[in-house]
């Protein structure tokens, strides 16, 4: 319905290239086999996120028919649906993120005891808090405690829209990004405690990676990614996981470690349950990741 279809906050203007841009990616959609759609939806996610939805739908319903109007409503539902649906999963992981860095900060000021048995249970699989995004969030957060202990403790007056789940120019990172000041009030870190707060987070990162690279050896990041992508059950969602990842990943080297450890993993769990012995789910959840990061490189086979 158009009640879904309001504008986002600080939407910007539209140019008829975000208009055609928009009536190209319905007519896509149209065209589409449904196994297609969250990938086409995922390329487009900046336009989709930064701009006013409600006014693209206006202009690419100027001049149709009726007929294609009933059609081109049922596409814009889809695309809705797509949208909350995101939304609801990066805010969901926003907040898991944030609950897991309260609990280090607290461990942490109870002592070096505490620290260590959560860091212990973080990277022995034990907290399920615990994913490689926490990492790439974790970053984000020892800057901009870095920058607000520069800035002598004034960030409650300055806001940093920094990214909180993706990079900074990840179109994930503008959903629902929390208040900094509210968060900063949760977290108990103000002012003079900033400095302190980000040298913490910035030795625990130190010892995760320590820690995942002593495991599982230079492959470390790729395995925790697969495992974590493996742990998303609706396909949809798995296929902006992935592609997001990929897309933020930082050389070509990088993606091409990923797949070989997707490849291996797939081809190794796939010959392990060749007598039936391993859920034939996760076979498939590797089979799918291994294509599709495949394709995604322009690669044949998974």
């Amino acid at each position: 319905g158009g009640g879904r279809r309001g504008a986002a906050a600080r939407a910007a203007p539209l140019a008829p290239s975000d208009v055609a841009a928009f009536k190209e990616l319905l007519d896509k959609l149209g065209a589409a086999a449904p196994e297609e759609v969250p990938s086409l939806l995922t390329g487009k996610l900046d336009l989709l996120l930064s701009k006013d939805i409600a006014g693209l739908w206006a202009e690419a319903v100027v001049g149709r028919s009726d007929e294609e109007k009933v059609e081109l409503e049922e596409l814009m539902d889809a695309v809705v649906a797509f949208l909350e649906e995101l939304a609801e999963a990066t805010k969901e992981l926003s907040e898991q993120n944030q609950a897991l860095l309260r609990a280090i900060l607290e461990a942490a000021r109870a002592g070096e005891q505490a620290l260590d048995a959560l860091m212990r249970q973080m990277v022995g699989g034990e907290d399920g808090r615990y994913t490689p995004e926490f990492l790439r969030f974790l970053d984000a957060e020892i800057a901009r405690l870095s920058a607000q202990a520069a800035r002598g403790g004034m960030a409650e007056t300055a806001r940093d829209a920094r990214p909180r789940y993706a990079s900074q120019d990840s179109a994930l990172g503008k959903l629902d990004a929390p208040d900094d000041e509210e968060e900063d009030e949760r977290m108990g870190v103000r002012g003079a405690d900033a400095l302190s707060a980000s040298r913490t987070l910035a030795m625990v990162k130190v010892r995760i990676t320590a820690e995942m690279e002593a495991t599982l050896g230079e492959d470390a990041w790729a395995a925790q990614l697969l495992a974590r992508l493996l742990q998303v059950d609706q396909e949809s969602l798995r296929v902006i996981a992935l592609e997001t990842a990929l897309r933020e990943m930082p050389d070509a080297f990088a993606r091409a470690q990923f797949l070989d450890v997707a490849r291996t993993s797939y081809e190794e769990v796939s010959s392990a349950g060749a007598g039936g012995n391993i859920d034939p789910e996760l076979i498939q959840r590797l089979q799918f990741l291994s294509e599709k990061t495949a394709s995604a490189l322009g690669l044949k086979g998974g």
